[in-house]
């Protein structure tokens, strides 16, 4: 008999059953991890299955977002001379976060506030916003931040609108994959009354 290398007896013995050997899945994290420790990432990618391109972008889409409540948001800047005469001051945050579907966080979205009352009265106000990226191929941009006390009304209210836009891009001949446009909202009142909104996309 003829010798048969190992090439061709797979060929064989796969031509003789009719099946294919079975191939495990691409590990998403895995693959993610090769391409951004490549020196380049795009040529890693081009050389990629087309499963194993799969699972690297689905390792970097969102699965689920949320909202929450900053435990420990940041105090109030020392400069603030109205702070001081006043009845009542509030330190506020809020965070919308992306998770893919493995539970890794993608991205994080932050509203700072810091308000102080007195007598009905908004008596200092400041606010600020911070966007935050955790995995590669993520970035993001303020959009807009805005603040306003209606002085007409009593008590008066303070209003903080934030949003920004979060986007994925890979590569030039690729381009982005997705856009989320989160917002936090929060009006306070000038007796410490608060209420919070957000949104993840």
């Amino acid at each position: 008999m003829k010798y048969m290398g190992r090439a061709a007896l797979l060929a064989f013995l796969i031509a003789l059953v009719g099946a294919t050997p079975a191939q495990a899945a691409p590990d998403p994290a895995g693959v993610y991890n090769r391409i951004v420790a490549s020196a380049n990432p795009a040529a890693t990618y081009s050389w990629l299955t087309p499963a194993q391109q799969n699972a690297f972008r689905f390792y970097l889409l969102p699965a689920a977002t949320s909202v929450r409540p900053i435990a420990s948001p940041s105090r109030m800047r020392a400069q603030a001379p109205l702070a001081l005469a006043a009845s009542g001051c509030k330190n506020l945050g809020n965070v919308v976060s992306a998770r893919n579907a493995f539970g890794v966080e993608l991205w994080r979205y932050e509203l700072y506030v810091n308000f102080c009352w007195n007598s009905g009265r908004i008596t200092y106000s400041e606010a600020h916003d911070k966007g935050l990226v955790y995995v590669a191929f993520w970035s993001w941009r303020q959009i807009s931040l805005t603040k306003s006390v209606a002085t007409s009304l009593m008590p008066q209210r303070l209003t903080v609108a934030a949003q920004a836009e979060f986007k994925v891009c890979l590569f030039a001949d690729i381009g982005c994959m997705q856009y989320y446009y989160p917002w936090h909202t929060m009006r306070a009142l000038g007796d410490g009354t608060v209420t919070l909104w957000a949104m993840g996309k």
